[in-house]
């Protein structure tokens, strides 16, 4: 739940010109998060290793 959390607060504070920009952090350890997947509007894409 937190993570989701997190990854929405950087969702919209970094989207400009229906462009997504943003990392997935554990929120206890405050690690990127790996082979996360993430839908927005019908595009899928998955983290990598930076998160």
């Amino acid at each position: 739940m937190e993570r989701v959390l997190i990854f929405t607060v950087l969702l919209f504070c970094s989207c400009t010109n229906n462009k997504f920009y943003g990392h997935v952090y554990d929120y206890d350890t405050e690690q990127p998060i790996q082979n996360v997947f993430i839908e927005i509007n019908g595009i899928k894409i998955q983290t990598d290793s930076s998160g």
